[in-house]
């Protein structure tokens, strides 16, 4: 899991992700076309911290593939 610091560096990532989601709600109640427009790195990124902290929250840090901590990776996701 992630500290206040790493966590407070992903609000932005975390915020287009709930931009995202209210848009999908919105337009799920409307009768009309609404156009959705988000960041896709902000929401790629999101999808990879969720992944990890699935994979972290279920199977533990030792069998996460090590290519998913990698520096690369984790520069990326920061």
């Amino acid at each position: 899991m992630l500290c206040t610091k790493h966590n407070s560096e992903l609000s932005a990532v975390d915020a287009e992700m709930v931009s995202l989601a209210q848009a999908v709600y919105e337009w799920g109640r409307s009768d009309s076309n609404v156009a959705i427009s988000v960041d896709g790195t902000l929401l790629t990124r999101w999808l990879f911290k969720f992944a990890i902290g699935q994979m972290w929250a279920t199977v533990g840090k030792e069998l996460i593939p090590q290519a998913l901590l990698s520096k690369d990776c984790l520069e990326f996701l920061f």
